[in-house]
């Protein structure tokens, strides 16, 4: 199968160790239309994820078995196994989809209280779409997520949004206590890491596995930060 390896360089960009002052890379390997075409084979083994730089990314593992976040250089792997969601934080696994970044200062924005649902953040977050495509982290707790951990059959090469959402475990957690979310912000990413009708993809860490984000209701209590580099001029 052709293996797809996108960089995306923003202006400003120059190679080595990122600072808090440049614009970063968003590094991209595989695609979500290359998932749903089922080129489900490993893109980028974990391990070859720079260490040591504030690394924060997401995606799917290969094989669609399970689901990545990176958190500050450490990795998250959640698959299901006999049902249950387990966790690791082995590095020597794969990812058909993987989206990353580097992020050494995140900056608080104040989310107005009407930035309750996805569309709404949304369309908040395109008052910086200049700066796409880029990360952000919400936490706090939300008042409702509506999640799936993938875990596809092999077997099955017919592809739908449909289909991966009910492959492994889902539900709808309402208040499910302190939660990191990653997300990935794009307007011209749709295919490649968000999906055709959405400019977001969002990963969340919570009861101790990764999901991917289906829906989400926030909160007041929810924070909203961005990369230094979006809110310092």
């Amino acid at each position: 199968m052709t293996r797809i390896i996108i960089i995306f360089i923003l202006s400003g960009c120059i190679s080595g160790p990122l600072t808090a002052q440049q614009k970063p890379r968003v590094i991209i390997h595989g695609s979500l239309r290359g998932i749903m075409n089922n080129d489900l084979e490993e893109k980028i083994r974990l391990t070859t994820v720079p260490d040591n730089e504030h690394i924060y990314g997401l995606g799917a593992a290969a094989d669609l078995d399970g689901e990545i976040i990176i958190l500050n250089d450490r990795i998250y792997h959640t698959s299901v196994r006999n049902g249950q969601p387990v966790t690791t934080t082995d590095e020597d696994s794969g990812a058909a989809l993987l989206v990353y970044t580097s992020v050494s200062s995140w900056l608080e924005e104040p989310l107005p209280d009407s930035v309750r649902k996805l569309t709404d953040l949304e369309n908040y977050l395109e008052r910086f779409a200049s700066a796409s495509p880029f990360a952000f982290r919400l936490t706090g707790i939300p008042e409702s997520v509506a999640w799936h951990v993938i875990s596809w059959d092999p077997a099955d090469s017919e592809h739908s949004h449909a289909k991966h959402k009910s492959a492994g475990i889902s539900g709808t957690t309402d208040e499910p206590g302190e939660v990191t979310i990653l997300g990935f912000f794009s307007n011209r990413h749709q295919g490649i890491f968000t999906h055709h009708s959405t400019s977001l993809h969002l990963h969340i860490l919570f009861n101790d596995y990764v999901a991917h984000i289906d829906d989400l209701v926030l909160s007041q209590d929810i924070k909203l930060q961005l990369p230094d580099y979006i809110l310092v001029k």
